[in-house]
């Protein structure tokens, strides 16, 4: 049985537990909410270290936006404030830390990357991200039917599934 942790960083992310049988449908074990401090991540990655998993991290990419028009795809450049930036790469940065404390081992994966595998690579660059997690949202429920995904939950199931996928 293969397992993995699909981890989305951020304060909106998650950290999914999923699974290939031998045999059988690929299953969600677990989905939690980004834990909200070091040491509740610290003790989740140790809880979920007796599961065997390699974790799946979704690579940072974000950068400071400054307003202008991106230069590849002619859209508006994403703004982040610095503040925001910073929060992201500390989390990123603990994220490592407590699978690494606990003996998980991680691969990383680009959004582009997961999201084409799927069929989820933006093609209509003036669509909201609140629009794109909703695409992100029924990729993830169709793909696990009757399991109970939230919007802030369904990269992580879509990167678990991902992993489970290349794995």
């Amino acid at each position: 049985m293969k397992t993995v942790l699909g981890i989305d960083p951020g304060k909106t992310g998650a950290i999914v537990l999923a699974r290939r049988p031998q045999s059988g449908p690929l299953t969600i074990e677990a989905i939690e909410p980004m834990p909200e401090s070091v040491d509740r991540l610290v003790l989740l990655c140790g809880h979920l270290a007796a599961f065997s998993p390699v974790a799946w991290i979704e690579q940072v990419t974000a950068v400071f936006g400054t307003g202008r028009r991106c230069d590849k795809c002619g859209g508006p450049e994403k703004r982040k404030s610095i503040k925001a930036l910073i929060g992201l790469h500390r989390q990123y940065g603990e994220i490592m830390a407590a699978c690494s404390a606990a003996g998980i081992p991680r691969e990383f994966v680009a959004p582009v990357t997961w999201q084409s595998a799927f069929g989820l690579k933006r093609t209509d660059k003036s669509e909201s991200d609140s629009a794109k997690k909703g695409r992100h949202l029924v990729a993830a429920c169709e793909a696990f039917p009757g399991v109970s995904i939230t919007k802030s939950a369904a990269d992580a199931v879509l990167i678990a599934k991902y992993g489970l996928m290349v794995q």
